[in-house]
């Protein structure tokens, strides 16, 4: 006999109640402010929709409990047999202890939903001095996915445990299930060592193939604990260069995004689901691509803006050479110490031919830039080429 909640959920309680908890211990950052939020938000909600519906759901549990009081009453009363009387005992026992159990239940929701609501506000609070309310919520997507992904990865785990397990327990069920069906020793060894050599087989090859899931999550994990500490350094050189560094931002042209925002659109679809595939976890895409963003359209969105702001500085760099090509003859006379300098330009496959990598060529200058094209194109600037 059983009671079915209806206005609560122990099960999504007990769940958010144990996220929240496991946030306790966390120093919140820039970096976890958005994942931290978004477990807080989810954890508010059902607190508070326990302390809205407890009253409704007692209520209903009174309505069940005089139901099944009132059906145990009548057992046995049109047809009568010998110990009726002990079954509708056992059965109002029955419903009192599930009675005493549900509100003891109902009782320990409410106690620890009034207690944590204060903490979960508190520390959302916190996360909202680093993030908009707005981006934790757009995050939840995202983590919902994270969390599926690691439930996954656990389950590939235990599933190729069972595997190894298999592989030494199965000769032995083979043999046990061949002696009980046949006493012929050969017979049993002739249908036994196929079937576990099968067996094994089949076993290593699944083992195999789910070592190559959990290893591409593995990896994952890891490049996005290299990427932060990388993101880090970065953060700090920054720092230091802040002060004689100006970074020049491209922003991309409104009217641009007004006449194209249908083929956009279709383009950020497009990107936003071979980004899905290129990257395991979006957490990883986003430090791979040194992008912060709240769901993968965003992301998409973000990389294709980018990619537009290095072409811009392409575009400008070529502008600014077919000007310079149309300079009077008075005026080269007077430049002419200007123009050997500027005979002797950055180039792209000259900065990549002395550099060996690209984040070598921008400490070297200690100019900030996202491409070969555009550091050559802020040094030629600076150089005033």
């Amino acid at each position: 006999m059983s009671y079915t909640f209806i206005y609560l959920n122990p099960s999504d309680f007990k769940q958010r109640n144990r996220e929240f908890c496991e946030t306790d211990k966390i120093e919140i950052s820039s970096d976890n402010a958005k994942r931290v939020g978004i477990i807080c938000l989810r954890a508010i909600q059902v607190y508070e929709d326990t302390q809205d519906g407890y009253r409704k759901e007692k209520s209903n549990l009174k309505i069940w409990v005089r139901d099944q009081r009132s059906s145990a009453r009548s057992h046995g009363r049109i047809f009568s047999y010998k110990g009726a009387s002990k079954t509708r005992a056992s059965l109002n026992a029955s419903i009192s202890n599930t009675n005493d159990s549900i509100l003891n239940q109902i009782d320990s929701m409410v106690e620890i939903s009034g207690s944590n609501i204060i903490l979960a506000k508190s520390r959302l609070s916190q996360c909202l001095r680093y993030v908009e309310l707005s981006e934790i919520r757009l995050y939840e997507s995202i983590y919902l996915e994270s969390k599926a992904q690691k439930e996954a990865h656990e389950n590939l785990k235990s599933s190729k445990i069972f595997l190894y397990f298999s592989i030494f327990a199965s000769p032995i069920a083979f043999i046990f299930v061949a002696s009980s069906l046949y006493s012929n020793v050969l017979l049993i060894a002739f249908l036994a060592i196929p079937l576990t050599g099968a067996w094994i087989y089949f076993a290593l090859r699944m083992i195999k193939l789910l070592n190559q899931k959990i290893e591409r999550f593995e990896k994952a994990e890891r490049s996005v604990k290299l990427l932060k500490q990388t993101r880090e350094i970065q953060k700090q050189e920054e720092e230091i260069f802040i002060g004689s560094v100006n970074d020049e931002k491209s922003q991309c042209d409104d009217d641009d995004i007004l006449e194209k925002k249908k083929s956009k659109l279709e383009l950020n679809r497009e990107l936003a689901k071979h980004l899905k595939e290129e990257y395991v976890t979006f957490e990883n895409a986003c430090l791979s691509l040194e992008i912060d963003a709240s769901n993968w359209m965003d992301l998409a969105e973000k990389v294709n803006s980018t990619e537009r702001d290095d072409s811009s500085d392409i575009r400008i760099d070529e502008l600014q050479s077919s000007e310079s090509s149309e300079i009077s003859v008075d005026s080269r006379d007077n430049n002419s110490n200007k123009k050997s300098e500027a005979a002797v330009r950055y180039t792209v496959d000259g900065l990549r031919s002395e550099f060996s990598s690209f984040k070598d060529a921008k400490d070297f200058f200690g100019v900030s830039a996202k491409s070969w094209e555009s550091l050559a194109h802020k040094l030629n600037i600076k150089r005033g080429t």
